[in-house]
């Protein structure tokens, strides 16, 4: 037997035994259900805090603006009426715009999965929770710079990521 061929049958057996590993994880054996949030949203600021925010924003995004890498979406913010610089790559919106995009908004929207089952719809109620679609990854430092660590054998910490997107990366939208 050659060494490559070895290789092989070892690779294929611990592919194998991953698979069995993860068909075994109690998130992937438990049925989807749409996600719902029971307690009503925290009010963490008052009303007079909330407009001070939200009046806050609104100067941020008409004086400072926002900066986009897209030339699309450039054209897109150029199209809907704000002040664009293509070169800057930088928008600012005004005031106006923003609160009339704001009022075009639907009270509630499906958050599309590629399996259609596991679709999960948004504003139906006070609060929903939903897994954002995000890559999780542990940084580190290595000689002064973040890297991201890699696991050390392929084994190692393979389910963890998908772990830390369930639990960890929920979002809670409060719409009313």
């Amino acid at each position: 037997m050659s060494l490559d061929s070895l290789r092989s049958e070892r690779r294929s057996a611990r592919r194998a035994e991953l698979r069995q590993v993860r068909s075994r994880l109690p998130l992937l054996t438990q049925p989807f259900r749409q996600p719902r949030n029971p307690l009503p949203p925290l009010e963490i600021l008052n009303p007079a805090q909330v407009e001070e925010l939200h009046l806050a924003s609104l100067h941020i995004l008409e004086n400072t603006g926002v900066q986009f890498q897209d030339a699309e979406t450039l054209s897109l913010w150029e199209q809907a009426g704000a002040q664009v610089d293509h070169k800057a790559q930088h928008v600012r919106l005004d005031r106006g715009l923003v609160l009339e995009l704001v009022a075009k908004a639907p009270r509630s929207f499906t958050w599309r999965a590629r399996n259609p089952a596991r679709n999960v719809l948004i504003g139906e109620v006070k609060g929903d929770a939903g897994c954002l679609p995000a890559a999780a990854a542990r940084p580190r430092r290595a000689r002064g710079r973040r890297r991201l660590r890699r696991p050390p054998h392929p084994r190692a910490g393979r389910e963890e990521p998908v772990r830390v997107v369930k639990r960890w990366l929920y979002v809670i939208l409060p719409l009313t």
